[in-house]
């Protein structure tokens, strides 16, 4: 007799290998955004190079919510139509990061301020979902 649910046993170990990465990605990304800050801080000088070291913190950023996704995805639909706006904006900014890189004037703008709003605003919202969705 197969089944097409996981069974309680291997759910749980798939759940805590999420939480590990979303844990340590978290970690890192929170490592890597406050490096550039105080980078940042102490050179404060327009330097567009800083931009290579940009994808690090991002991508790790991007790893821990998606863990909370894989994680929460089952307990709200406004939780997935909030991570996918989350998604958005890690794209947007990630085309507009590309067009600083390359020089490319139409797609700076996304780099900033569309995309970093959508980015540091949309969090708020999904994290607040996400808390009321685990207290229920």
């Amino acid at each position: 007799m197969s089944s097409t649910k996981e069974t309680a046993p291997h759910r749980a170990t798939n759940e805590t290998s999420i939480i590990k990465i979303g844990f340590w990605s978290s970690v890192a990304g929170f490592l890597t955004w406050s490096g550039m800050g105080v980078e940042s801080i102490l050179r404060p000088i327009q330097d567009n190079r800083r931009e290579m070291f940009w994808p690090l913190p991002f991508i790790c950023t991007v790893v821990a919510f998606t863990c909370l996704h894989l994680l929460q995805r089952d307990r709200s639909r406004f939780e997935r139509v909030s991570w996918f706006a989350i998604a958005v904006g890690s794209a947007l900014m990630l085309l507009g990061n590309i067009g600083l890189q390359l020089n490319i004037h139409s797609l700076e703008f996304l780099d900033a301020p569309l995309g970093p709003m959508i980015f540091l605003i949309e969090p708020c919202f999904y994290c607040s979902i996400s808390k009321n969705s685990i207290s229920n």
